[in-house]
């Protein structure tokens, strides 16, 4: 329900653009849920989450480019929060790490991100 009142404001404000990069997202959305349905969850787990972390790229590219230092408290809670999940299980396989292992890494990357140097651009 929060993904549709989401996509109708942006419609609604002209925010909404669609380009290649989304058309990929999308790509790599079904072909996560292909995998899920032939191969299973183990396999889903790693398509899912390797379609995350390319869809986390762009995010990470531009907060390196605009650094909001404001932003890092939020992220230094991502990270931590991911981390517990990552050690907080009781079994160490892909089906329950990988994700976590990768969302920590996703996190720490937007928080050094919130934090690098912003070039002066004259």
């Amino acid at each position: 329900m929060g993904g549709i009142v989401l996509a109708v404001v942006l419609l609604a404000q002209g925010g909404f653009a669609w380009g290649k990069f989304e058309t990929v997202i999308a790509l790599m959305v079904l072909a996560s849920l292909a995998v899920w349905k032939f191969s299973g969850p183990r396999n889903a787990t790693i398509a899912v989450t390797a379609a995350i972390c390319i869809a986390g790229i762009p995010g990470i590219v531009e907060m390196a480019r605009k650094p909001q230092r404001s932003a890092a408290k939020l992220w230094a809670g991502y990270t931590v929060a991911n981390s517990l999940s990552l050690f907080g299980g009781t079994v160490w396989t892909v089906e329950e790490r990988l994700a976590p292992a990768a969302f920590v890494a996703l996190s720490v990357a937007m928080l050094a991100a919130c934090w690098w140097p912003q070039k002066d651009l004259r």
